[in-house]
């Protein structure tokens, strides 16, 4: 049985790919903190060995090996006022210490939850430059090991299970609580939206098939390769939850320096076995039903 080790793996993402690492047979380690929420691994807790980041030094960690993957999804995005250091040593210093473990210790694989936004992209602009800044010590540390550092580049994942105060569920709540007016951007923005579950498919095809992935670094993109328009996007939301607001697009500007496109070449992942199952409207149908008990 192969194992790896999570970080993150209370997250939105992290507890979707841990469900089906663990459902796909591999043993799995996970860092966290003592007073993490694990509701979002669901039955999987009982097959995890949690580390607690606050009580045990990442070598110790790394002395119950061996692993077979390191997964690194831990992040902090900025929207709770972090100052940009606390940033910064979540995602890169607190990773770097793991890789560089994991490069000394011959771990095979290592992979990296990168972002598809930009750093000239002002949302979010500190999240975003120690994500691409992490993504670029991996390919420097990795060069001439043992270790594969493999980055996955997300596009706009979304399902059961994320955060509220983020886009999707916070434009689900909205159209379901809201009779009034919805105040939008002109929605011209085209996005490729990714159903969590086909995520989390996507790490389990990278680390079921990582000897078909080159040594030294490979960037992997994950989305299913086709944008669809903001304004389609919240048209499909608005129906699917019978909502009775008035959706007012153009009733806000678009963020400055907005990416207007974004849309993932998901061929490295395909050339894995890996492919989207999930339809934009399946996707959505299913985090109404288990996120807000509709449908």
């Amino acid at each position: 049985m192969k194992t790896a080790l999570v970080t993150g793996a209370t997250g939105f993402i992290g507890g979707h790919v841990v469900r089906a690492l663990v459902g796909s047979g591999w043993r799995v380690h996970a860092l966290k903190r003592s007073t993490s929420d694990m509701s979002g691994l669901k039955e999987a807790v009982a097959a995890v060995t949690f580390h607690e980041l606050d009580r045990t030094p990442p070598d110790d960690v790394f002395e119950v090996g061996p692993f077979h993957a390191v997964v690194l999804l831990a992040a902090s995005y900025g929207r709770g006022n972090e100052l940009p250091s606390t940033t910064l040593a979540t995602n890169v210093q607190f990773p770097l210490t793991l890789l560089e473990r994991a490069i000394a210790a011959k771990v095979p694989t290592v992979i990296h939850a990168d972002t598809c936004f930009t750093p000239e992209y002002n949302y979010l602009r500190p999240y975003t430059l120690s994500k691409k800044q992490f993504a670029q010590w991996g390919r420097v540390l990795s060069d001439g090991t043992a270790t594969r550092f493999v980055n996955v580049v997300l596009q706009h994942p979304y399902g059961p299970g994320d955060r509220p105060g983020k886009f999707v569920p916070g434009m689900i709540r909205e159209c379901l609580d809201s009779t009034g007016e919805i105040a939008l951007t002109p929605g011209g923005q085209r996005k490729d939206f990714v159903y969590v579950g086909d995520v989390a498919d996507a790490f389990r095809a990278v680390l079921d098939h990582s000897n078909e992935v080159a040594l030294g670094s490979t960037d992997l993109e994950c989305g299913t390769g086709e944008a669809v328009s903001i304004r389609e996007f919240v048209e499909t939301v608005h129906r699917l939850t019978g909502s009775q607001a008035t959706l007012r697009f153009g009733a806000l500007p678009y963020r400055e320096k907005e990416i207007m496109l974004s849309r993932a070449d998901p061929a490295g992942l395909r050339a894995l076995g890996w492919a989207p199952r999930v339809s934009l409207e399946d996707g959505l149908r299913a985090t109404l039903r288990e996120d807000f008990g509709r449908g």
